[in-house]
């Protein structure tokens, strides 16, 4: 009996064993693989009348339901079998004349289940707001043997975010601030399952830059007197982004005042007389508005208080002043 080295496909299942008179079978060797199929291969038999074999398999020990007439060749590569199931296998020799021998002693083997890959899924795309906290989802990758062991993201472009992992594969980053035309940022996810197969997937996050309003700062309130020359200054508004290109003085309360440069950062008026001696409190508002349109406003009190002006003495007209002549006696003594 020789022994012969056969080389089979890659992720095939090697079943070999030989056949004396096909009394009994030998397994030489096995090799395990994640392939629906096996390759048998036997010796051949030494009858000058030998016409070829047949090789029998099923599912249950003596139960094949299935055979394969090879001929006279002395091996066979068994395919599309049922994985995760044992499968029995026996064989025959027949002559020129159909006699067929008696079954050769049964061998069995356990089909591995087979390994599928997992499926990858990153999620579908997004579009965001700058600042917002954005969620990548992985929750939809799937496996078939639901054995996926390890998710791995990864940023492929656009600038670098900070990734925090959670326990279940999912992360999530701030977007970062961005321009008036926004940035794209993409992402990879890598899924692995026990096998070590793995699948990619790739998803893009959209950041749009987001307007933030102006802010209008109208100062403090004013105490002034009547007559003085009051400044009402807007120097203290700001926009954090795209800047203040407009600016309203608007009074809104108390006796009116001619404003001068209500359009401008610094408006001025004079403050009124206050009638009787009460004090007059006088509001403006002040609305600042940014190259995208967005305003807001704010408001200041200028509160005039009576000035006490000192009396003007008046002693009315002049009258001359008549001194009555003295007549001075000089005695010579």
């Amino acid at each position: 009996m020789t022994t012969r080295a056969t080389t089979f496909p890659q992720y095939s299942v090697i079943i070999v064993f030989f056949l004396l008179m096909l009394s009994s079978i030998i397994l030489f060797c096995t090799s395990i693989s994640y392939s629906a199929e096996v390759a048998l291969a036997w010796d051949s038999n030494t009858e000058t009348d030998l016409a070829g074999y047949r090789v029998y398999y099923g599912f249950e020990s003596g139960n094949y339901v299935y055979s394969v007439d090879v001929g006279n060749q002395v091996s066979v590569i068994i395919s599309d079998l049922e994985p995760n199931k044992i499968h029995y296998f026996s064989a025959t020799a027949y002559d020129i004349n159909g006699n067929e021998s008696d079954f050769s002693e049964e061998i069995s083997y356990m089909v591995p289940a087979v390994d599928t890959a997992p499926v990858a899924d990153a999620g579908p795309d997004q579009t965001v707001d700058e600042g917002t906290t954005v969620t990548l989802d992985c929750s939809n990758s799937t496996d078939p043997n639901n054995d996926i062991v390890n998710y791995l993201w990864e940023q492929t472009e656009g600038p670098v975010v900070l990734l925090s992992v959670s326990e279940n594969g999912m992360v999530t980053f701030k977007a970062p601030d961005v321009e008036s035309d926004g940035v794209s940022l993409s992402f990879r996810l890598t899924v692995t399952d026990s096998a070590g197969i793995s699948t990619q997937d790739d998803c893009i996050v959209n950041i749009v830059w987001v307007n933030m309003p102006p802010v209008a700062d109208a100062d403090l309130d004013q105490t002034v007197g009547e007559g003085d020359t009051v400044f009402l200054s807007g120097v203290n508004s700001y926009d954090l982004d795209d800047g203040i290109v407009d600016y309203l003085w608007e009074q809104t309360g108390g006796v009116p005042v001619e404003l001068h440069n209500s359009t401008e950062m610094e408006a001025t008026f004079v403050a009124p007389d206050t009638p009787s001696g009460d004090a007059l409190s006088l509001t403006f508002r002040l609305t600042v508005f940014d190259f995208e349109g967005l305003k807001s406003t704010d408001t200041c009190v200028v509160n005039v208080s009576w000035t006490n002006e000192p009396p003007i003495a008046d002693p009315g007209p002049r009258k001359a002043n008549i001194i009555p002549a003295i007549s001075l006696l000089l005695l010579n003594r």
